[in-house]
């Protein structure tokens, strides 16, 4: 292949024109470089300084007071001397027993001055405090010492009975039963009745009657007596039981004519008597029953 050398060489001669066209002159590169040494410097300067680092403040936090506890602090040596130790928190009473009132508590842990106590140690008389002096039972701790030492206190009386007096019931009198038995339908079962029995009729004389009362019936009976035709009483009065008893308070009475009348014709008068559970006594009033005499 035959190169084409003016071609050739007038291609070349228009690139180094225009590399030489953008080429920077002395000038430029100076100031260039002194720019970059400048940064450089700047750079190493900032990187030499310092840096603040962190800092970490500690915050006192607030302590909490706690409150105080309800258990004393014993001492760290036990106390020499007659005390009474409680085992258990106790009941201080005013005497020698539950039937005493409570004055104060006393927790477990607790060295009491001994200062009495009961015949039998049952019960420890003790002071809690300079103004107050009360009774533990020995089965709530334990004493320290010498306690033989220590002397018998008398018990104080026991405390009355604060509740109100019992309520008194009056209850109302009993009602009182004035009231006699109620008596009714009185009737004889056969009238007239004849004396003797010689076939004129009968001669037995039957009478009912009806008694009631609220108390019961404690007896009944008929009381009755002959009268004669002008109205006379004949002989004297007789009574005669209840002899029979039917429901409903129904009574009966039953007897047999005499000869009082002595041959004359008359009357039999007659009464119902009956008594009740609470005394009371009433009649039926007067009834008659007529008599013949049959020969």
């Amino acid at each position: 292949m035959k190169i084409k050398w003016p071609l050739f060489f007038a291609t070349l001669f228009i690139c180094l024109s225009i590399l030489a066209c953008n080429l920077p002159s002395a000038q430029d590169v100076n100031a260039t470089a002194t720019a970059i040494a400048l940064t450089f410097e700047a750079q190493t300067a900032q990187a030499s300084v310092a840096q603040p680092s962190a800092t970490f403040t500690q915050i006192a936090l607030a302590s909490s007071t706690a409150a105080p506890s309800s258990t004393p602090i014993l001492p760290t040596a036990t106390p020499s001397g007659t005390y009474f130790v409680t085992t258990a928190g106790a009941n201080c009473r005013s005497g020698p027993g539950q039937a005493y009132k409570v004055l104060t508590t006393i927790q477990a842990g607790t060295y009491i001055i001994l200062v009495g106590r009961n015949n039998d140690n049952s019960w420890w008389y003790v002071q809690v405090n300079p103004s107050l002096d009360c009774w533990i039972s020995n089965t709530v701790g334990y004493t320290t010492g010498n306690p033989g030492g220590v002397p018998i206190v008398a018990a104080p009386p026991l405390p009355t009975s604060t509740l109100p007096p019992a309520a008194v019931i009056t209850l109302p009198p009993a009602a009182i039963d004035n009231t006699p038995p109620a008596i009714s339908d009185v009737n004889p079962l056969s009238s007239p009745v004849y004396y003797f029995n010689n076939g004129c009729g009968t001669h037995q004389v039957e009478i009912g009657a009806r008694i009631n009362d609220p108390t019961g019936v404690s007896d009944a009976y008929v009381k009755y007596h002959y009268k004669n035709a002008s109205g006379t009483y004949i002989g004297t009065d007789h009574i005669q039981a209840i002899t029979d008893q039917a429901m409903g308070g129904q009574y009966g009475f039953s007897f047999y004519t005499n000869s009082e009348l002595s041959g004359d014709n008359g009357n039999i008068i007659y009464e119902v008597i009956a008594k009740d559970g609470a005394g009371n006594i009433g009649s039926s009033g007067s009834y008659h029953i007529p008599v013949n005499y049959c020969p």
